[in-house]
C-alpha cells in the first residue's frame, strides 16, 4: 500500500525523502541536501490554486491539531523557512467523500487488530488555507468500528510496515502500532501517517 512522498526535514545538512517504489511497492528513502528540489516537483505537477502538500510537525498527547495545507506558492515558503525540529511536507491526497475520513488500524503483536472509521463531521472546504485532523469542537468527529475481516488489505500494509522498521532499527521489536489510511478520489487507499507506536522493552 503506497505512502504520499514525503520530506522529512530537519535542522541538519541532509533531508530524507519517503516514497513507494512503482514497480515493486517497496518504501524507500533516499537522502537530499536539500527540500526546494522535492518542493519544486511536487508544484509543477499542480495548478497554482490547487492544494499540492500537508506540513506535520510531531505532536504529543491529545490536543487539537492543525495541519497546513498548502498551495504551491506557500508551499515554497514554508520548506524555506523551517529551521528547527523535524517538519514532514506530504504530498496532499483529495479525500474521496466530502467528509473527509481516515480508516485507523490499531496493530497489536499478540492480540487481535481494532480498526475505527475516523470521520469529519463539516465538509471538507479545500479553498480553507488550513484543515482540522482532530476539531476542537463537541461531536467534531465520528468514530465507527469496523469488522477486521473487513480491513484485511490495511492489517497487512501495517504488518509489512512493522517489519520494515524492526529490520531497519535492528533489534527493535514493535509491539504495537497505529496507523491512519486514506481513500484517494479513485478508491486507492493510502498510508497517511502513523499516529503512535510501541516497542518492547
Amino acid at each position: 500500500m503506497p505512502l504520499p512522498p514525503t520530506l522529512v526535514l530537519t535542522s541538519g545538512e541532509r533531508q530524507a525523502v519517503f516514497s513507494t517504489h512503482p514497480r515493486t511497492g517497496q518504501l524507500c528513502r533516499r537522502i537530499v541536501k536539500s527540500g526546494a528540489r522535492f518542493a519544486q516537483a511536487l508544484c509543477d505537477q499542480a495548478e497554482p490554486q490547487v492544494p499540492i502538500a500537508v506540513m506535520k510537525r510531531p505532536r504529543s498527547g491529545l490536543a487539537s491539531e492543525c495541519v497546513p495545507v498548502l498551495q504551491p506558492r506557500s508551499l515554497r515558503a514554508a520548506v524555506e523557512s523551517v529551521s528547527d525540529g523535524m517538519t514532514a511536507v506530504q504530498k496532499f491526497v483529495p479525500s474521496r467523500r466530502a467528509q473527509v475520513s481516515v480508516q485507523r488500524m490499531f496493530w497489536r503483536r499478540h492480540q487481535a487488530p481494532q480498526c475505527w472509521v475516523c470521520s469529519n463531521r463539516r465538509k471538507s472546504d479545500v479553498n480553507l488555507p488550513e484543515t482540522l485532523t482532530t476539531p476542537p469542537l463537541l461531536d467534531g468527529c465520528t468514530f465507527v468500528a469496523r469488522n477486521p475481516k473487513a480491513c484485511l488489505e490495511i492489517q497487512e500494509a501495517v504488518e509489512g510496515f512493522v517489519k520494515w522498521l524492526e529490520v531497519c532499527g535492528s533489534r527493535t521489536v514493535v509491539d504495537e502500532m497505529v496507523v491512519d489510511f486514506m481513500e484517494d478520489q479513485t478508491g486507492k487507499q493510502w498510508i497517511v501517517q502513523v499516529k503512535a507506536f510501541k516497542v518492547a522493552r
